[in-house]
């Protein structure tokens, strides 16, 4: 019951601090992810870690982090994408680590499927 009232809080939360942040966002400093500093990935980076909390969203997070540090909407949603390849990475293995004694050589093809038909060009 907690975990869902949390869920639903963060959700909740989370649409309000999007409009907030639409509204008042600082005026954008970085266009591009080109011209992103370290400190500018650092801040994008902290703000991802707000996605710990239950029901708050990694991406969701990460972009409006980077609204608030001055970058367009369009520089923080690119480099929330690529702060999400390591994250999904390194999940996927942790999982894979969690769950190695429940794999067998037949679970294999099954999933291995469905990620190769995911795979765009």
């Amino acid at each position: 019951m907690w975990e869902g009232l949390c869920q639903r809080g963060g959700g909740g939360a989370g649409g309000v601090v999007i409009l907030l942040v639409e509204r008042y966002a600082p005026a954008d400093r970085v266009r591009s992810v080109d011209d992103l500093s370290w400190k500018d990935a650092l801040v994008v980076g902290l703000a991802q870690s707000l996605a710990l909390f239950p029901g708050v969203s990694r991406s969701g997070a990460t972009i409006m982090g980077g609204m608030l540090g001055g970058l367009s909407r369009f520089a923080a949603t690119e480099f929330s994408f690529f702060l999400a390849v390591p994250t999904m990475f390194a999940a996927t293995f942790y999982s894979l680590y969690k769950e190695w004694g429940h794999l067998t050589v037949a679970d294999v093809p099954r999933n291995a499927a469905p990620a190769m038909t995911e795979v765009r060009v």
